[in-house]
């Protein structure tokens, strides 16, 4: 603590530093208050294999933890920017773990084990901070803006989770059996710029406290996916409550981003929006410039007795939820039912509503460029029509 630069600085760049275990220290506090570096908590140049646990890395005038083109680090059951109990923000004064300039491979937190997950809350800027080319890096069952009992927020002043020009970098493993929570983060939940294939699977929930129901809203969107951002893969388990939209796509260049949340609903604007300028109205055809290039959702040709027949774009996946409110209005969205294909031909697709299920509404993915519509207007399960039943005619 109190040192003049990094409280510990690990610099491969002349030669290879592997294996390092940075365990059990206080780093830039004493627990319960700053006694801050005067540059990051843990600095780790270039070095191969670091394991850095059971910390409380907090206080630091820097990053928590600044990994600088470092390769296969595995960071868990730290404290990063909260006090040793978890309570309590003792803010890093950048971000709470940063990677930067290639740095690879880092495992953050554990897909299986809850005792490994890390507390990145009450940081400066990002809680998460993947740039200028890290990649491939997984973060798995951590609470991100929460406070160590997972109940309330304790925020990171800008995102939850911040992406930079980083491409294929992993929000939960898609086995994961623990689920990790990015809520009350002062700005958006997840903001990735000129990102290509970010990930987020159904383990990572957005905007929700660690019991899953009790509301704890980024304070802006919960994934904003800005210009430059392709080939995402947003399957997130829940995106509930958030100050914005659920799922924003911004952006001419932000395309080919496949949007199918498990649930999304109750953030103050839609559940899923392209453009962030509320609902989109379908036109002729598809290809618009525009985020995720403007793709129709999917509408209804004719109602049928127990179902519909319908159209999307050639070849698409349509998905369907069960609403929640209305979909096309600022709070609506829904949970996530089941897809067909439309006709790689005419585009044309038929439902069965499933049994109990008074209403959907759809969602139109191209079928190989990924590109996902907004939600549609909800579509009701209308009642087979009534016919009278007549007696038989008794002669007089």
């Amino acid at each position: 603590v109190c040192n003049g630069f990094s409280g510990v600085w690990l610099d491969g760049t002349s030669g290879q530093i592997l294996n390092t275990y940075i365990q059990n220290n206080n780093i830039g506090n004493n627990g319960s208050q700053a006694m801050g570096n005067g540059a990051s908590g843990i600095a780790d140049f270039q070095a191969n294999a670091t394991m850095i646990s059971n910390n409380i890395i907090s206080g630091n005038a820097n990053d928590g933890i600044w990994l600088n083109g470092s390769t296969s680090a595995v960071i868990f059951a730290n404290m990063i920017g909260v006090n040793s109990i978890g309570d309590t923000a003792i803010p890093n004064a950048f971000t709470g773990i940063a990677m930067t300039n290639g740095a690879t491979n880092t495992a953050v937190g554990s897909p299986t084990d809850a005792n490994a997950r890390n507390v990145i809350s009450g940081n400066t800027l990002c809680g998460v901070d993947i740039n200028s080319g890290a990649t491939y890096n997984v973060l798995d069952g951590n609470f991100i803006g929460l406070e160590a009992a997972g109940l309330a927020a304790i925020p990171n002043g800008l995102a939850g989770v911040c992406l930079n020009g980083a491409s294929n970098n992993t929000l939960s493993t898609f086995t994961a059996t623990v689920n990790q929570y990015i809520s009350g983060n002062t700005r958006e939940g997840v903001y990735a710029v000129n990102s290509a294939s970010v990930v987020v699977n159904p383990a990572t929930l957005i905007g929700v406290a660690s019991d899953g129901n009790t509301a704890l809203g980024n304070g802006l969107d919960g994934v904003y996916l800005d210009t430059g951002t392709t080939d995402a893969q947003i399957y997130s388990g829940q995106v509930k409550n958030n100050g914005g939209a659920g799922i924003a796509v911004v952006g001419d260049s932000t395309v080919a981003n496949l949007i199918r949340p498990m649930v999304v609903g109750n953030n103050a604007g839609l559940g899923i929006d392209l453009g962030s300028d509320g609902h989109t109205a379908n036109d002729v055809g598809d290809g618009d410039n525009g985020p995720n290039h403007l793709m129709n959702f999917p509408e209804v040709n004719t109602m049928l007795t127990g179902g519909f027949a319908g159209y999307a774009c050639l070849g698409c996946v349509v998905n369907f939820y069960l609403p929640i409110g209305n979909p096309t209005a600022n709070g609506g969205g829904g949970t996530y039912l089941d897809s067909t294909s439309a006709s790689s031909t005419t585009g044309d697709f038929a439902y069965t509503f499933p049994a109990g299920v008074t209403a959907v509404t759809m969602q139109a993915c191209a079928s190989t460029a990924w590109d996902c519509s907004e939600l549609s207007p909800r579509v009701e399960n209308s009642p087979a029509p009534a016919y009278r039943t007549f007696l038989p005619m008794v002669g007089k």
